[in-house]
């Protein structure tokens, strides 16, 4: 799809309140130009053409310098399946690489006071084998199960995408800024409907979940109290046909009353691994390529590979094992889990990559 529009003059438009995002696409897909499609209402225009026009080449520029690209509705490069909802946004302001149409996607969802004990190793066990399927996750860049989801696919080499209700480049806490840095610079992408400098809002936050269902193949929600965001994301999910996931969880806990109330009624499938996923979407496992002879760094390094050849251990036995404190140990641990060569499971237990 094409438009003979220039970028500037859709940007300008998309910034009046008075249009929404399906009237920016109808307007600019029925319109000759910026001044026909306004010409009805001239009373938007008090400041003139040429200064809306600079508040458009104002954002543009300001996008440009914080690493951030607009791709339109009508762009080759704007993902096919957010352009096939029923509300997409007109623009996406884009930090970061997007995946091509092909790699299947698998939003993942859930409340921001996950679990310790259940939410996050269930999204970590979940992702860890999507990710070696060659999934792409996408999620919110919030609090809990986002963060889980977008942290653990860093962990494993993959790619992940956030949807976000602000600017580009306004993301906050801090922690949330640095996610977001590390998520473009392994390969990912921060996505957005607003121009760069925009705040978050309260409103911003149901039209974002509304992109993380529209980039996904099916969505998955991981815990969730009776109402929150992520069962926003899976109505739209609904509506938009995308397969629906819950994780079923304790009956006492009141953030798995909204995933088993989803189960329930019959609007998402129970989830118990990550094949009920991969399986119903018609995904293989990678083959992945043997990892290189590894060579430890140091005789403690050794030691700890030497140990776990026997299984996995918790990081209290390592340390007695090799003789020193667990302090030191995890450090050890965190360095051959980059390496690639020991992962980590829930109740920080470890073991050799390959053998569990």
């Amino acid at each position: 799809m094409h438009s003979t529009w220039p970028l500037s003059d859709i940007v300008a438009l998309a910034s009046l309140r008075a249009f929404e995002a399906a009237d920016v696409i109808r307007l600019v897909s029925t319109t000759a130009s910026l001044a026909e499609a306004l010409q009805p209402q001239p009373g938007l225009l008090d400041d003139g053409l040429d200064v809306l026009r600079g508040h458009a080449a104002a954002a543009l520029d300001k996008a440009d310098r914080n690493g951030t690209q607009v791709i339109t509705w009508w762009h080759d490069a704007y993902p096919q399946r957010l352009r096939s909802i029923d509300a997409p946004p007109a623009l996406l302001w884009v930090r970061g690489t997007l995946q091509p149409t092909e790699t299947t996607a698998i939003g993942v969802v859930g409340t921001r006071a996950c679990t310790a004990q259940y939410g996050k190793p269930v999204t970590e066990r979940l992702v860890d084998e999507w990710v070696d399927h060659g999934c792409a996750i996408i999620s919110g860049l919030a609090a809990g199960v986002d963060t889980v989801a977008h942290e653990r696919t860093l962990r494993q080499g993959g790619i992940t995408i956030a949807a976000v209700a602000s600017g580009t480049d306004r993301i906050s806490p801090r922690s949330a800024s640095d996610l977001a840095t590390r998520i473009v610079d392994a390969g990912g992408a921060i996505v957005s409907e607003y121009r760069c400098g925009q705040a978050a809002l309260p409103p911003f936050f149901p039209q974002r979940n509304r992109i993380i269902s529209g980039l996904s193949h099916a969505v998955v929600v991981v815990e969730s109290a009776a109402r929150g965001g992520a069962l926003i994301t899976a109505e739209f999910a609904r509506r938009h046909g995308r397969a629906l996931f819950a994780v079923p969880g304790p009956i006492t806990s009141s953030r798995s009353a909204g995933t088993n109330a989803l189960i329930a009624a019959g609007h998402a499938a129970m989830v118990c691994t990550a094949t009920d996923v991969t399986a119903h979407l018609g995904v293989g496992r990678l083959v992945r390529e043997p990892l290189a002879t590894f060579s430890a760094s140091s005789p403690q390094q050794q030691a700890i590979m030497d140990v776990l050849d026997g299984g996995a251990m918790h990081v209290d036995a390592i340390a007695v094992a090799i003789g020193t404190n667990v302090g030191t140990t995890l450090v050890h641990l965190l360095e051959l889990e980059i390496a690639g060569v020991v992962c980590q499971f829930e109740g920080l237990r470890f073991a050799r990559s390959g053998s569990v």
